[in-house]
């Protein structure tokens, strides 16, 4: 019997985490029909998040290394692990992990190793000697790892004891204390992919970037949104309000051939600016240098986009605008982060007026079954979010019903006090005709 696999999510983006981890498994194994029953229940646990638990079971239908791939091309991903016990208590687990002998502990240990305990839904961890007692815990029935060294610094094979601190009451409404309510040991499977999602947004990380503007776009985020979108290599995305290009520069690092546009001339052109952004010890420049739009890209080693300078998406012609800028052939998917705010009332026209008229490009624009993925601010608390995206999905539904553009995701999150931010997939449905054309094949 095979050990059973889950992935461990990071608290923060709600239900994106899932949708994400889901577009890249599917663009990575489309042969394989994936339907993962996600409980997607409101959880008020430590963090505010919203969405599913973090922590979900994995199918046998790809090997766990396959698994581990696929979550670290994921930001909102942690790791994928094999269980080896689990239990509501600290016994139990150690119970279970005693069923395992010792020939098939060294055959899963095959080199230096190491243990440690981490908690979900809780700050502060054990003091050193609370964490030895609970590793002593599993002393007798892990003995057979004598015969292995133990590495804590950089270990092929890494154990984790996951204890579950969260509640799921509102920590504000509670008096109780939090409580452990489950335990897990579990061996980190390593992936195998060479270049993960955490280190492609630490090398195009804000901080270190030749040019930014007020408004660009974290690494994480821009990778996410590309992640949703399924960009791949010899794919092509635009971004029709890119800013200094976050979401361009995420595209890009995936493998995907870039069009960008905006409104904001000046901020496309490559004139150079010096750049008011505070020094760093890798960037000590910072601050005085001279940079354009495009340094970014060529730091990175990365292709420069095409721009479109000025390009105003309500213009009559900016749909053949961008179908000229990709040499008149439709793109695979639109990445982009609307203006809000300050910039909304600039761009003269709302969230759903933005929203019908994106819809319209990519009802123009996309090719069968490419993917539209955006953000918006909506009006509403954490606490109503239930309420709040029932409404928001009807009215979705309302203003893309005129064109060939479907809602297949749609996760809201935490954005401050007042507003939820809202993260949308959208999918071109495949057109009658060329439906017939494919089954008559």
């Amino acid at each position: 019997m095979p050990y059973p696999i889950i992935t461990l999510f990071r608290s923060c983006y709600g239900l994106t985490r899932l949708w994400e981890f889901q577009a890249v498994a599917t663009r990575e194994t489309s042969h394989i029909k994936i339907d993962w029953q996600w409980d997607e229940q409101c959880h008020f646990n430590h963090g505010g998040d919203y969405g599913p638990s973090i922590i979900q079971s994995l199918s046998h239908d790809l090997s766990a290394t396959q698994w581990a791939n696929i979550g670290a091309q994921c930001i909102g991903n942690k790791a994928v692990f094999q269980v080896l016990g689990e239990g509501e208590t600290l016994q139990d687990c150690v119970t279970n992990v005693g069923r395992l002998s010792d020939e098939e502990i060294l055959q899963m240990i095959p080199n230096t190793w190491s243990l440690n305990i981490k908690h979900l839904g809780k700050m502060k961890g054990l003091s050193p000697n609370q964490s030895r007692a609970q590793m002593e815990e599993f002393q007798e029935v892990l003995s057979a790892l004598d015969q292995r060294p133990v590495d804590l610094n950089n270990p092929e094979s890494e154990l984790w004891l996951l204890k579950d601190c969260r509640r799921l009451e509102d920590s504000k409404t509670s008096s109780k204390p939090p409580t452990v309510h489950y335990h897990w040991l579990l061996k980190r499977i390593k992936p195998t992919t060479k270049v993960s999602a955490q280190q492609l947004a630490a090398q195009s990380d804000i901080k270190k970037r030749a040019f930014i503007s007020t408004t660009t776009m974290p690494a994480d985020r821009a990778l996410l949104m590309a992640n949703l979108a399924q960009v791949q290599p010899n794919t092509t995305v635009l971004d029709p309000f890119c800013g200094s290009a976050g979401l361009l520069i995420a595209s890009a690092l995936l493998g995907a051939k870039t069009v960008g546009g905006d409104i904001d001339t000046e901020l496309l052109s490559h004139q150079e600016y010096p750049l008011c952004y505070p020094a760093s010890a890798g960037r000590p420049l910072r601050g005085t240098e001279a940079v354009s739009f495009t340094d970014s890209f060529t730091e990175l080693g990365l292709d420069s986009p095409t721009l479109l300078l000025g390009a105003n998406i309500k213009d009559s012609q900016a749909i053949n605008l961008y179908l000229e800028a990709n040499q008149k052939q439709t793109y695979d998917a639109i990445v982009t982060d609307p203006p809000y705010g300050i910039r909304e009332s600039q761009s003269q026209m709302n969230s759903f007026e933005l929203l019908a008229r994106l819809g319209e490009v990519a009802d123009a624009l996309l090719k069968d079954q490419g993917r539209l993925v955006l953000l918006q601010l909506i009006d509403g608390r954490l606490e109503q979010a239930d309420q709040v995206k029932k409404q928001f999905q009807v009215n979705i539904e309302k203003v893309l019903s005129p064109y060939q553009i479907q809602l297949e995701a749609l996760s809201l999150e935490r954005f401050n006090t007042r507003r939820l931010r809202a993260t949308l997939v959208l999918v071109k449905r495949i057109q009658a005709t060329t439906r017939k054309a494919k089954e008559s094949k």
